[in-house]
């Protein structure tokens, strides 16, 4: 896979590539993966032992099966990435096509589990700061004549979402697209499509059918140049972007926000996660100020975890639902 975008060509030619031995009690394995910049190969190793009584093959279909995940996937090309911009001196924001330096994210309002209660909150909402701007997450929990009903209550109260996010389930490829019309004709409301998009192939689809106004693109879902894609795809289409996350600290949302102010091309930002967390276990990185992040000039993405505090020093954190590699 071969992406070029403005000031940097990245290739991730191969992730599957394993070597055994025992060493001592212990069976060590090395895994090696290799990423092309701008024409030059780079080569990263990550090794770490594992107790013998695992035969070779279990642990060898337990590997494969980890990086065929998604997440871990995701994980390995943020890591990659992320070397060679350390490698070369150079902030992610900076490789990424440096538009700019900083972003500002949403925080959405979760309805879709009980229609009377979404509207009593987002009624109690209006009555509190009566200027403030809704975005919706449905998270697939209406059927269409519910999600239409909330636009209807909601255009009766006066409040009109400037996104509504995820309204049917993924697979209602038809609700989807009678909601999103009769919300943007009828409302002037946009509709996003995020579960629904599980790679180019959905948008593919998306686009064909005129099925949503906007694509929400996470990481852990698509992974680094999985997004690429989508992103030329949509941007050539004419569609919204959207970025999003899951439940991730400043580590995964970091190298989110660094993609997403480098390149400078999404409509809404939604990596607002880290804000929610009770405790922070990433030093450096991004400054918050609000729901302004601003990306320093650090090369890489800036930001490394306080190991001490961890249980694992091997250079494999689990982030809230995405494995992140380091480059030590």
């Amino acid at each position: 896979m071969k992406l070029k975008y403005k000031v940097c060509t990245i290739e991730l030619i191969g992730v599957t590539t394993f070597w055994f031995w025992l060493k001592g009690a212990m069976l060590q394995c090395t895994f090696m993966s290799y990423i092309k910049f701008n024409g030059n190969l780079w080569f990263f190793f990550i090794q770490f032992d594992t107790s013998i009584s695992i035969k070779i093959e279990v642990l060898l279909t337990l590997l494969i099966k980890l990086f065929s995940q998604l997440k871990v996937r995701a994980a390995v090309e943020m890591a990659l990435i992320d070397a060679v911009a350390n490698s070369i001196s150079m902030p992610l924001w900076r490789l990424f096509g440096g538009a700019t330096n900083n972003i500002t994210t949403d925080i959405t309002l979760k309805v879709g589990k009980n229609l009377k209660a979404d509207i009593e909150v987002l009624q109690a909402i209006r009555a509190v700061h009566p200027d403030c701007s809704f975005i919706l997450d449905a998270n697939e929990g209406y059927k269409p004549n519910e999600a239409i009903e909330v636009l209807e209550k909601l255009y009766e109260m006066g409040v009109i979402p400037v996104l509504f996010e995820q309204p049917v389930h993924r697979d209602d490829w038809e609700g989807l697209g009678l909601v999103s019309h009769i919300a943007k004709d009828k409302y002037g409301v946009s509709v996003a499509a995020d579960e629904s998009c599980r790679g180019l192939h959905d948008v593919k689809k998306i686009i064909k059918g005129n099925l949503a106004d906007v694509i929400n693109i996470k990481l852990a879902k698509v992974g680094v140049l999985g997004a690429l894609e989508i992103i030329e795809e949509a941007r050539a289409s004419g569609l919204d972007l959207m970025i999003g996350g899951m439940v991730e600290t400043r580590l995964a949302m970091g190298f989110a926000g660094h993609l997403a102010a480098g390149l400078g091309c999404f409509k809404f930002i939604d990596l607002d996660t880290p804000l929610l967390l009770a405790e922070d276990p990433v030093l450096e990185g991004y400054e918050v100020s609000g729901a302004v992040y601003k990306f320093a000039n650090a090369r890489g993405h800036g930001g490394f975890l306080h190991w001490d505090n961890l249980a694992c020093s091997s250079g494999v954190v689990v982030d809230y639902g995405i494995v992140y590699l380091f480059h030590l």
